[in-house]
């Protein structure tokens, strides 16, 4: 039974979005949705630096004293590649664009989580007002109870397409030793081996920027070291609207202490650097970049190591790698989280309807290519079958007694 006293609201514009603040990130520390990606400060300047395309469909929801206790961050967007240009991605905020945001969530407190979330999502698909073509929730929380509650929404619409990933973590609450000692073998040698090796032939020095250098001196290294590792393969400054975001973020964030951009420097040279998000006693491994002609050192994982020390000295107790398979974060998490994305289109938009029906005609296509070397495969064979079976027979029967 829904509380009656609950007042729902829905907002769409920047100014109502920036009353919100004084309550927000207070509601957001009480749940279980707590994260830097679903910060004020963080969406504020995703919103700004995403541009007049983004419409937000911001739901809340207050109880009878006009407290605030639940948001759901929706927005819609274009997408970014292909077909979805031409689609409305109704999706949570933080999400499309370049810097794509992870562990979004409704903000609920966990007495309500379960009521609020239905009706917020049975707000969103019954509004007509709201005009969409794709709901997708991309990296969401996948153990969130908002989220299982959206999925079960969703069912009466359609079945949604779901995909789960796992985030990985590692642990910083043990002594940087017993971290160590928790490791295989393998892993525990080459960590210490790469430390000492790159220090022992030469000389090395760490710097945090807002300290040995500036932020915005030190975000340029970031950047230099990141094109020089990837190149035209880099999905990361590689647009200048990523990178005017993320300038705002390090000018605004970092001397609060919520972003982090620490350099390697060996023999008076730049060879590494880590740009970190710190929020709420985690940290969030967001980008690096290395010299590729130090690559025989590892710099960025003896940066790494480094940082995962610092970081527990601080007080810090869990390093995020969020999603993504690398080698390196199977060898530093000491547990996962699961994501998923969630994709489903609006039954009422003749775009979805459009777009659906030429991605199965696509997936038809690549299925018919994967079968037709099989098939013309067996049809070859087939006939050679015939082909001997006959000059065999053709044999037979020509072979004097």
């Amino acid at each position: 039974m829904s509380d009656p006293n609950l007042q729902f609201q829905t907002l769409h514009t920047a100014g109502e979005f920036q009353l919100l603040e004084p309550e927000w990130d207070a509601l957001l520390k009480q749940t279980a949705a707590k994260n830097f990606f679903l910060s004020f400060a963080y969406l504020k300047m995703w919103l700004e630096n995403a541009g007049p395309g983004v419409k937000l469909h911001l739901v809340t929801a207050r109880d009878a004293s006009g407290q605030l206790c639940g948001i759901a961050p929706l927005c819609v967007v274009r997408g970014r590649k292909g077909l979805r240009r031409r689609l409305r991605h109704l999706t949570i905020m933080g999400g499309q664009y370049d810097s794509l945001a992870e562990y979004g969530d409704f903000i609920i407190l966990p007495a309500l989580e379960q009521e609020v979330a239905a009706a917020f999502t049975r707000m969103v698909l019954g509004s007509r007002a709201l005009k969409w073509d794709l709901l997708h929730f991309q990296l969401a929380r996948n153990n969130s109870v908002s989220m299982g509650v959206v999925q079960k929404e969703l069912g009466h619409i359609g079945n949604p397409e779901i995909t789960v990933q796992p985030a990985y973590i590692c642990s910083m609450q043990d002594t940087w030793e017993e971290f160590l000692d928790s490791r295989s073998s393998r892993t525990r040698q080459g960590i210490r081996y790469r430390d000492r090796r790159l220090a022992s032939e030469h000389s090395i020095a760490f710097h945090h920027a807002g300290k040995d250098i500036s932020y915005e001196e030190a975000l340029e290294v970031l950047i230099r070291l990141n094109r020089m590792r990837w190149g035209q393969d880099g999905t990361a400054f590689h647009t200048d609207r990523f990178i005017r975001f993320h300038r705002t973020l390090v000018a605004h964030l970092g001397p609060a202490g919520h972003t982090s951009i620490m350099l390697l420097q060996a023999d008076g040279q730049y060879i590494a650097a880590r740009y970190d998000f710190a929020w709420g006693g985690r940290v969030i491994n967001f980008q690096t970049g290395w010299h590729p002609d130090w690559a025989v050192y590892s710099p960025s994982l003896v940066l790494l190591s480094y940082a995962v020390r610092h970081f527990r000295e601080q007080g810090f107790t869990e390093y995020d790698f969020l999603a993504g398979d690398a080698k390196y974060k199977l060898d530093w998490s000491t547990r996962t989280e699961p994501l998923m994305n969630i994709e489903i289109p609006n039954p009422r938009s003749l775009r979805a309807k459009v777009f659906s029906g030429l991605r199965r005609l696509k997936d038809l296509t690549v299925s018919m290519r994967l079968y037709a070397p099989s098939a013309m495969e067996a049809s070859v064979k087939k006939e050679k079958r015939a082909k001997t079976n006959m000059a065999a027979h053709q044999g037979l029967v020509m072979r004097p007694f």
